[in-house]
């Protein structure tokens, strides 16, 4: 008789668990900006116009818009910024970033970090990244904040960004060669900045 017990207090716990697994998944995160009603992270798609070749029928011609990328080489100078034209999207900072990332990325990323998705909200853009941190060189880290904080500030409706890597805040101790002499890893250095 003992043994039945057991197993039924077993199945009941794994049931119970499962139960506030849901609950935290469809009642904390489906309330949290960027996840939808589901507790599932948003993720801002854009529609692509394309042509049916194979019936020979033409698509109407393609709205195009322009985007303004902040120049890489430049640090603690005023902003120089290249225009691209990139299909009309409601999304402009989606398409910011997918255009500065695919214009300074190489196969292996942005110093090893792909661009994922953005969320603007009360003037605060959370950008999420994924990855692996791998800096090209001793200022690339420097360079990659300032164009993408600069990307973000040209808009009059962002206030501050808030960047993450893997759903996590970046921390830029990640980063640090001082071995703790900057704080780190004690004193996290997180990438959030302001205006």
């Amino acid at each position: 008789m003992k043994p039945l017990k057991i197993i039924i207090l077993l199945v009941i716990g794994v049931i119970i668990g499962i139960v506030l697994t849901g609950m935290y998944k469809f009642n904390y995160l489906a309330n949290q900006p960027g996840y939808d009603v589901d507790g599932n992270r948003i993720s801002i798609q854009e529609e692509v116009i394309q042509e049916d070749i194979s019936e020979g029928i033409e698509s109407e011609p393609e709205e195009s818009m322009i985007i303004r990328i902040p120049d890489a080489d430049l640090l603690g100078e005023s902003v120089v910024f290249t225009e691209y034209t990139v299909p009309k999207s409601a999304g402009v900072l989606h398409a910011t970033y997918n255009k500065l990332f695919e214009v300074y990325a190489s196969e292996n990323g942005y110093n090893g970090l792909f661009y994922d998705s953005i969320i603007l909200d009360n003037g605060v853009a959370r950008i999420f990244l994924t990855g692996s941190w791998f800096p090209a060189g001793d200022l690339s880290g420097a360079y990659m904040r300032n164009n993408i904080n600069e990307a973000a500030f040209q808009f009059d409706s962002v206030q501050s960004i808030e960047v993450y890597l893997n759903e996590n805040l970046f921390d830029w101790c990640i980063d640090d060669q001082s071995g703790g002499e900057n704080g780190c890893p004690d004193t996290p250095r997180y990438w959030i900045d302001s205006r």
